[in-house]
C-alpha cells in the first residue's frame, strides 16, 4: 500500500522514472510563415495516483510563433508527454505543485526542444532551437524570439 509524506524529499527519494510517452502531438504552419516572429511558450502538468505505486504524470507544452504585425500565429506546435512512475510514497497536491516547476520540466524540455527543433526542418522553416531551461525560467508562460 501506497504511504503519504509529509516531507517532499522523503517523496523525491522514492520515485522512479519507469516510462516516457508521447500521447499527442501537433504542428500547423501557414504557407506564407516565415520567421522572424515571437514565440511564446505554455505549459499545462496534471497527475493522477494510478493504482498502489504507479504515479503517472502528464505535460503539454504548446508554441505558437506570430510574425510582426500578424494577429494570429503562424507556427503552432503542440506536444503532450505521459511519464509513469514508481513510488512507495504517494502524489500530493503539493508534492505536485513543487514537482511540476521541477523535476518534470528537467525530464521533459530536453525531449520538447529536439521536438520543437525536427518540426521546424519538417516544415521548410530554419531549426529552431530552444533556451535550455534556467533556474527562474520554470513560469507557466514563456516569450522568446526566432
Amino acid at each position: 500500500m501506497t504511504k503519504m509524506s509529509n516531507t517532499y524529499s522523503e517523496f523525491i527519494y522514492n520515485l522512479h522514472l519507469k516510462d516516457l510517452n508521447v500521447l499527442a502531438f501537433s504542428s500547423n504552419r501557414k504557407e506564407d510563415f516565415l520567421p522572424p516572429a515571437k514565440i511564446q511558450i505554455t505549459k499545462e502538468a496534471k497527475f493522477e495516483n494510478a493504482n498502489e505505486n504507479k504515479i503517472k504524470t502528464y505535460i503539454t507544452y504548446s508554441l505558437s510563433a506570430t510574425q510582426k504585425d500578424k494577429k494570429e500565429p503562424g507556427l503552432t506546435i503542440s506536444i503532450t508527454y505521459v511519464l509513469t512512475y514508481e513510488s512507495k510514497v504517494a502524489m500530493t497536491d503539493e508534492h505536485f505543485q513543487k514537482f511540476a516547476k521541477s523535476s518534470l520540466l528537467i525530464e521533459t524540455w530536453p525531449y520538447f526542444r529536439n521536438f520543437v527543433n525536427e518540426a521546424t526542418m519538417l516544415m521548410g522553416l530554419p531549426p529552431l532551437v530552444l533556451e535550455v531551461l534556467k533556474s527562474g525560467q520554470v513560469s507557466k508562460k514563456r516569450s522568446e524570439k526566432i
